[in-house]
Order: structure tokens, then C-alpha cells, then sequence
């Protein structure tokens, strides 16, 4: 089992931490301040130690630094409510493990703890068995003179790369695994380290060299290097020791060589899905304000539009604008989420026309490409390659015409001479691929590495940096891959990989819903005076009798004071983000009160509820801001109709 020490001086946080923990399985201790922290460490082991970075007596980077000391490889992870470059990148080069901002939420700090538990298994599994193996080492070079050959079975078949070094750091032996990374280095020819594993051959020893600093000091070293190889950059961790002769001179140094290339990219991938979920909280709030001030400019215009029937036709063209310009600003606020969601949600997938989506990309282009270039005398030449028979997939096409759209304008940038930008669809058992493929500068690689994390950007105060990241955010909705292959100037084609989607799964339109219930007793809460006041204004447009409460509290209080026999309401409508109580405690508390009355939640978060979350087995139903009044009638049907005819008695 995992053991995670929470380290804050808030307790109602370490003390939500330990139940966020617990809950997943790991054994949790807490501590008020990094005394108590270093206390309870001196006497106990942990695998994480999760930690907030401003405290009384010693920060949290100080308690890092104590720890570093002592307990190396335990996984130190900051927290902090005022985050700056600065803070991050202290506690970061300190060694802590990653660093989190506050208020944060169950989803991120279990992320990251799991990632930092695993990270630590694989180095202790790793350290475990490099120990293991230089023992064994150790052991069988004693017995070489008697057992050669089960020496030599054990190094070439040990998975792991074996090479024997001069202390001129000449090759003199390779073990297969080695072989196989290198195919080209001949052992007998006693070529220079540095020069035969690096492709273009290296002139000078590689920083910070375990085997170089082995046949200088006689000590075990380990870090991770890297290769430049033919087929692109190799990542390896090495492990470097002394092999003594019987006068206690070196006679050469044996490496140890993992491949982490694949390893390192995968936990690459998971920092930039990090990143994102950050955005996404972000969004998140913004939706909730923006929506939340959408709410009686929806309300009142659908009202106005359906009940007032002496309304001039240029005051109901003027309403109609006014609704499709809020539905507009809706559906932007929507695509905050694509910042963290995983899928569609209620976006329309439907089968997409290659043809004419490239058409639509290169016209929505067209100014950028064309128009503005021929005035200084540059030309692009676009064109479309799709096969004669064309690939057909299904997916969300407004998102995907925008990701092209993006890297078509990206390709542009790229080429300030001109040149040409190719869109290619190309189609196989399981997947169709876009590829966007110019004649451009082209990218390094610590661009390419870089390319999809938000706010990165090569373009200066002319580019926002988000262009690559919500390409990425539509990739993953369509639970697809972006390759990337670039060369600095020689151009650079991104890969779209999408898997083969079926179509019928999205939004339907809106529908007409007519008003059919008898008056109801309706108790709307929420913190928003507008918002209420509108609700309420709708609802008795519709015959019911409403109550309005200004926080959960005084909703809660209103239930209380009721009756099953005297002014007892028959439905309640409460707001999610209220500061007392939320929505979600609301629901709770009055359900123990009247388990049968029906607890609708109203929020302005729209698609950013998790419908996997608990809570929401407390409601009846969640209906997004800014309300229709469609939606409002609809829900409410859907629990009264079956007893409408008893209402009605």
C-alpha cells in the first residue's frame, strides 16, 4: 500500500486530502508544519509527500531540501494558493516532483500522487534491480576463470544494454541488447565511446558522463543521456561502475544502459494532459460567470418572444437576433471544456465529406494564403490529395474543419517565401489520417517538444499559442493521435489520426415545448439576484407559485418551515455556486428533510459537471445556465406528468 504524508498548516485541506486519499486506497498521515513533518519522517517511511509551499517555521521548498537529504528518492510534491514562475521553477529545480495550484480539485491530486507512486515503484523495481545486477556482476566476474560461459549467458540475455569500457573510453565488449541499439559499432576496432554512440560522432566527452567520471573517481554513477541517432533522439539511463584489479587500479568501467525514451514520452504526454485539465478548471469558472449573466437575457427573451403577441415584427426580429446572439455565446463558453474533455459530450457526430471539408479549409484560408501574400509578391500553392475513392469517417466536423483551419494558418506563418501546403487524407484498416504537409522552416526539437503545451508559441505577440493545444483538445475528443514530423528547414507535416467513429451519436435540436402542468409550489434558490428574479417572473408567467430564496441557507430554512399539510413545495430549483452552501449540499440537506420533492440543480458550469461525480444521485435533475424555457418545462414534465391528473383534483 501507498504512503502519502500531507504536509499543511490549513487544517480543514490536509485533512480533505487525507479523505480524497484514503478513499483511493493509500495509507495517509498528516502533519500541521514541516517540523511535525520531519519528525514523523525521521520514524516512518513514505513513498509521497505532498506538501504546501508557505508555512510557518519552514516553507515547503525548505522541507523539500530536509528531505532531499535524507530520503532521495521520496516524491515531493508543492502546493501553493499564490503561484509565480518563480515558486515553480524553485521548487521544481529542487527536485520536487511536480507542483500543483490551489484551490485544487480530487481529480488533479489523485493524478498526480498516482503518477508520482508509480514513478517512485519503477525507480525503487529499477534501483532493486541494478543492485541485484551489480552484485551478480560482481559475483560472476570472482568466478569468470571457472564459469565463462554462464557469465557471458547472463550478460547478453540480462534485457538490459552491457557495455565494457577502457578507462581511455575505448568499447572493448557489447552485450546483444547494445548490439541491437548500435548496430554499427565494432568492438574490435576499440572505438572512442563518445564518438561511436553519438550520430553525428561527437568530438568531446558527453555532459556529464557516468562512465568519465567512474575511471576518474573509482565511484558508481548514473544519469540520463542523451543520443542523437539517425533515426532521431534516444534517451538512456546510465549506470557506471569501477571493475578493480587486484591492486585496486581501474581496469575498466561497466555500463549499464535503459532505454527511457518511450518511458520519458509517455510521462511527457502526461505532464500536457495535466496542463490542459488545468485550462479546464479555468474554463470552468468563466463558463459558470459568463452563463450565469446569460440567464435572464435567455429567460426574458424566450418569454417575450412566446407570450407577447402584439409585438411588432421589427421588435420580434430585434428579440430574435438578441436570443441567437446569447445561443452564439453559449455554445463559445461550451468550448471552453474542449480544454479537459475527453469526448464529444453532446456535440453532432456525423459522417464527414473530405472534399468539401478541404474545400471549406482552403476558402476560410484563402485571405491569409492568398490575398494578403500576392501583395508582396509571395506565392502558395495549395493543394488537396485525397484518394479516388474517398476515405469516409464520422466525427465532430465543425471541430475538425477548425483544427485544419489552424494548422493550414500555422503552414502560412511557416513559409514567409512561399511555398506549398498539401492537405492529404490517406485511409487504412482503422484509422484515417489528415495530413497537412508544407515546404517551411520547419521545427527543432525542442519545439516539436513543446509545440502542443498551451501558450507556447514561436510566432511572438502575434501568436496566442493556443492554435496546437486545441487541435490536441479535438484530437482527444475523438479519442485520436497527432503525429508530428518536422526538420528545421526542410518543412513539416502533422498527422491527424482519427479512429473510425460511427455516426448518430450528438444533439438534437430544440424543441417546442408546450406549457401542460398544473400550478406548482416552486422554490427557486440562487445567489444572483437577476437570475432568480427572472425564474421567478417565467415560472409565474406559467401559473406556479414561486418563492425565491438568496443563499442555500435561507432555501434550506424555507423547507424546514413548511408542512407536508401547509405551503409545502412541490419541486425545488436551486443554483450550484452559491458561497454559504453549495447546490450539492443544498440537495442533500433538504432530501433528508422531504425525500420525495424533487431537487433540480441550475448551473452555470453547463458541460463542466462530471456525471460520474456521486453527487448527483441527489438531484432529479441538472439543467445548464443560461435556462431555456423549454428545457425548464421539460424537466419538470418529466416528473410530474405521471401525476398531473391528482395535481389537477
Amino acid at each position: 500500500m501507498a504512503r502519502v504524508l500531507v504536509v499543511d498548516d490549513e487544517k480543514s485541506i490536509r485533512i480533505t486530502l487525507r479523505e480524497f486519499l484514503q478513499n483511493e486506497g493509500y495509507d495517509v498521515q498528516i502533519a500541521g508544519d514541516a517540523i511535525e513533518a520531519l519528525r514523523i519522517l525521521k520514524t516512518e517511511e513514505f513513498d509521497v509527500v505532498l506538501s504546501d509551499l508557505i508555512m510557518p517555521k519552514l516553507t515547503g521548498v525548505e522541507l523539500l531540501a530536509q528531505i532531499q537529504m535524507n530520503s532521495s528518492n521520496v516524491k515531493v510534491i508543492i502546493m501553493t494558493g499564490e503561484p509565480t514562475a518563480d515558486t515553480a521553477a524553485k521548487a521544481l529545480r529542487n527536485g520536487a516532483f511536480d507542483y500543483l495550484v490551489k484551490p485544487i480539485n480530487k481529480e488533479s491530486v489523485l493524478k498526480v500522487v498516482a503518477s508520482a507512486f508509480g514513478l517512485k515503484s519503477l525507480e525503487d523495481e529499477n534501483r532493486r534491480y541494478r543492485e541485484g545486477l551489480e552484485q551478480l556482476v560482481e559475483d560472476r566476474t570472482r568466478e569468470l576463470k571457472q564459469s565463462g560461459e554462464k557469465y557471458q549467458s547472463i550478460v547478453e540475455n540480462i534485457g538490459l544494454g552491457i557495455a565494457l569500457i577502457s578507462p581511455e573510453m575505448e568499447i572493448l565488449e557489447l552485450n546483444n541488447q547494445v548490439r541491437e541499439w548500435f548496430p554499427n559499432i565494432d568492438p574490435g576496432e576499440k572505438p572512442i565511446c563518445y564518438r561511436a554512440f553519438n550520430d553525428p560522432p561527437r568530438e568531446i566527452f558527453c555532459d556529464d558522463c557516468p562512465a568519465d567520471r567512474t575511471r576518474l573517481d573509482g565511484q558508481v554513477h548514473e544519469s540520463i543521456t542523451i543520443y542523437p541517432t539517425a533515426g532521431g533522439n534516444r534517451q538512456y539511463r546510465i549506470s557506471s561502475s569501477p571493475i578493480m584489479n587486484e591492486k585496486g587500479e581501474i581496469k575498466a568501467v561497466i555500463v549499464i544502459m535503459e532505454d527511457m525514451t518511450v518511458r520519458l514520452t509517455l510521462e511527457a504526454q502526461l505532464r500536457q494532459a495535466q496542463k490542459l485539465e488545468a485550462m479546464g478548471t479555468l474554463a470552468s469558472g468563466i463558463a459558470h460567470d459568463i452563463n450565469n449573466t446569460l440567464a435572464p437575457i435567455t429567460l426574458y427573451t424566450d418569454a417575450l418572444l412566446e407570450s407577447e403577441e402584439n409585438l411588432s415584427e421589427r421588435a420580434r426580429r430585434f428579440l430574435t437576433t438578441i436570443k441567437q446572439a446569447a445561443g452564439d455565446i453559449e455554445s463559445t463558453i461550451g468550448r471552453l471544456s474542449t480544454f479537459y474533455k475527453k469526448d464529444g459530450g453532446g456535440l453532432l457526430i456525423k459522417p464527414v465529406d473530405l472534399h468539401d471539408l478541404f474545400q471549406q479549409v482552403i476558402d476560410m484560408t484563402r485571405p491569409r494564403w492568398k490575398d494578403l501574400l500576392q501583395k508582396s509578391g509571395k506565392t502558395i500553392e495549395m493543394k488537396i490529395d485525397i484518394p479516388e475513392h474517398s476515405p469516409v469517417f464520422s466525427g465532430i466536423e465543425s471541430e475538425i474543419r477548425e483544427a485544419l483551419v489552424n494548422l493550414v494558418l500555422n503552414a502560412v506563418d511557416a513559409m514567409p517565401g512561399g511555398g506549398i501546403v498539401t492537405l492529404r487524407a490517406v485511409e487504412n484498416e482503422e484509422n484515417v489520417i489528415l495530413e497537412i504537409e508544407d515546404t517551411g522552416t520547419g521545427m527543432n526539437d525542442e519545439q516539436k517538444s513543446k509545440c502542443l503545451e498551451p501558450f507556447f508559441t514561436t510566432k511572438g505577440d502575434s501568436g496566442s499559442g493556443l492554435g496546437l493545444a486545441m487541435v490536441f483538445g479535438t484530437m482527444r475528443r475523438h479519442h485520436g493521435e497527432i503525429e508530428i514530423d518536422s526538420e528545421e528547414g526542410r518543412g513539416t507535416t502533422i498527422r491527424l489520426i482519427f479512429p473510425q467513429l460511427k455516426s448518430g451519436n450528438g444533439a438534437q435540436a430544440t424543441e417546442l415545448v408546450p406549457n401542460n402542468l398544473p400550478p406548482l409550489r416552486i422554490l427557486c434558490i440562487d445567489d444572483e439576484p437577476a437570475v432568480r428574479e427572472a425564474l421567478k417572473e417565467i415560472l409565474e408567467m406559467d401559473n406556479h407559485q414561486v418563492v425565491v430564496a438568496g443563499n442555500g441557507m435561507e432555501g434550506v430554512k424555507a423547507v424546514e418551515e413548511t408542512t407536508r399539510e401547509l405551503n409545502d413545495f412541490d419541486v425545488i430549483i436551486t443554483d450550484l455556486g452559491m458561497p454559504d452552501m453549495d447546490g450539492w449540499e443544498v440537495a442533500e440537506r433538504i432530501k433528508k428533510l422531504r425525500p420525495d420533492t424533487p431537487v433540480f440543480l441550475l448551473s452555470g458550469w453547463g458541460n463542466f459537471i462530471d456525471d460520474s461525480k456521486k453527487e448527483v444521485q441527489l438531484v432529479d435533475g441538472i439543467m445548464g445556465k443560461p435556462p431555456q424555457i423549454a428545457e425548464i418545462r421539460k424537466a419538470l414534465q418529466k416528473v410530474f406528468s405521471p401525476i398531473s391528473e391528482d395535481l389537477l383534483k
